[in-house]
């Protein structure tokens, strides 16, 4: 996995990708796992292999899926001891759930309605 830490020979001034053939360029990245390219005395890009890119993403991937994992394990979790067994039983879909005959006597009890 590249590290943010830099050696001189992993650096390219910008300049130099004129006259730099892609034969080299290639064999520059194939001797280095990134090369940071120089501009106004700045490091202003990187460049990597792509099997190197790949794999980053890839690494990228998995660990946004088990962040995704753990927080919806943690959801759970105070849930779980916030509300126990009603969390449970909401989960499991075996909640009780009541009903009504009218409607009426819902809405309008003890309004104007009634009287």
């Amino acid at each position: 996995m590249p590290t943010k830490s830099l050696e001189k020979k992993e650096t390219l001034p910008a300049k130099d990708l004129r006259s730099l053939s892609q034969k080299n360029l290639l064999e520059k990245l194939s001797q280095n796992e990134k090369l940071a390219i120089i501009m106004n005395d700045e490091i202003k890009a990187a460049l990597l292999s792509w099997n190197k890119y790949e794999q980053m993403v890839d690494r990228i991937e998995f660990l946004n899926a088990q962040v995704e994992e753990l927080q919806s394990e943690r959801e759970d979790h105070q849930l779980n001891e916030r509300y126990g067994e009603a969390a449970a039983k909401a989960e499991e879909n075996a909640t009780t759930s009541y009903g009504i005959k009218e409607i009426d006597n819902i809405f309008f009890k003890g309004s104007k309605k009634n009287e």
